[in-house]
């Protein structure tokens, strides 16, 4: 015996299924403008830490973090010395 209840089956529409394919990555949505605020930054004081330049940018350390790795991979920046005791290099006009 199954009981007295309705059973209602819905089909999803075909817009509204989700495609296992697509990758389950952030899609970047870092703008240039933040990458020059950070050169910026970085001109007044080569020595800034990742959590100053979010504290003066107003964003999370991990966009922090995603904006300069943009830059070092297209290498408008480069790192000299340690975490600690190191300092960044601008190399905007060496390519």
């Amino acid at each position: 015996m199954r009981g007295n209840g309705i059973r209602v089956h819905f089909t999803a529409l075909k817009e509204a299924l989700i495609d296992s394919n697509m990758p389950k990555y952030q899609i970047d949505t870092l703008d240039d403008t933040l990458e020059l605020r950070i050169i910026e930054l970085i001109k007044q004081k080569s020595e800034i830490k990742q959590e100053e330049l979010s504290m003066a940018l107003k964003v999370s350390v991990p966009t922090v973090k995603r904006a300069i790795k943009r830059l070092v991979d297209s290498g408008k920046i480069v790192r000299k010395g340690g975490k600690r005791f190191g300092y960044w290099e601008i190399h905007i006009f060496d390519k």
